[in-house]
């Protein structure tokens, strides 16, 4: 599991960046609608977006509708994560336009992510404390 840099440099200087950030709402993309699915390595085009309360573990869950476009599907996928305001996406592979909208709204990225959502989860809360 890979962090991107976080790109909050005000925050990060007071050392709360990816502390403070656990409380907030995860995305995580995987290939079923549970916290028991497999996690989807790509981004722009996963089957579902599991929207996780990191600490409750309370979620919703949302097929992608973005997974058939002909084109754009990894900026209008990052598009609709933020609108849900996120505070971090737990996935396989972010594409570079998708996470050109990502950073921009100062999304944290962690890439690399295998297992299940659920596990996801936990490792991500153990990354963030």
């Amino acid at each position: 599991m890979d962090k991107t840099e976080c790109t909050n440099t005000e925050a990060e200087e007071k050392e709360e960046c990816h502390h403070a950030k656990v409380n907030g709402q995860v995305c995580v993309t995987a290939q079923g609608d549970n916290l028991e699915a497999t996690i989807d390595p790509r981004f722009g085009r996963c089957a579902y977006f599991i929207f996780v309360d990191p600490v409750t573990l309370e979620y919703e869950a949302m097929a992608n509708p973005n997974k058939d476009l002909m084109g754009g599907a990894g900026i209008q996928s990052g598009q609709l994560v933020v609108e849900k305001k996120v505070t971090a996406v737990l996935t396989g592979h972010v594409g570079p336009n998708a996470l050109k909208v990502l950073k921009e709204a100062d999304v944290t990225i962690i890439d690399n992510v295998s297992g299940t959502v659920q596990e996801a989860i936990r490792q991500y809360d153990n990354l963030s404390s």
